[in-house]
């Protein structure tokens, strides 16, 4: 989820893939739900009023984006530390309420947490 903050920070998106594994694995799971959510992990961050709506405007631009562990920026200089996949599509479940994403998560750290 992209949220302003104070400061611009330099975004990185490429088809390119740094650390593409031969053993990546496929995933498909629940993401993110309209509602309260929190962001204090992050520096800066606080607590947000998602809406559905909101959601929907800007949910499309997480596809192509890595996976990390945690809530980190993703720069030039420290892509290769924090990408252990990528987003490759996201979707509205009306069944629970939640967009889910589908993706691949290609290092053994990732892996072993999903």
């Amino acid at each position: 989820m992209i949220t302003e903050i104070a400061e611009p920070v330099q975004r990185v998106r490429s088809a390119e893939r740094f650390n593409l594994a031969a053993d990546s694995r496929t995933f498909d799971c629940k993401f993110i739900e309209p509602g309260i959510i929190s962001y204090q992990d992050h520096e800066g961050g606080g607590i947000e009023l998602l809406r559905k709506e909101t959601i929907d405007r800007c949910i499309n631009s997480a596809v192509g984006n890595p996976i990390t562990i945690g809530h980190v920026w993703v720069t030039a200089e420290n892509r290769l530390a924090e990408e252990h996949g990528i987003i490759q599509e996201v979707y509205y479940c009306a069944d629970d309420g939640w967009y889910h994403v589908k993706g691949s998560v290609d290092t053994p750290r990732a892996q072993n947490l999903m």
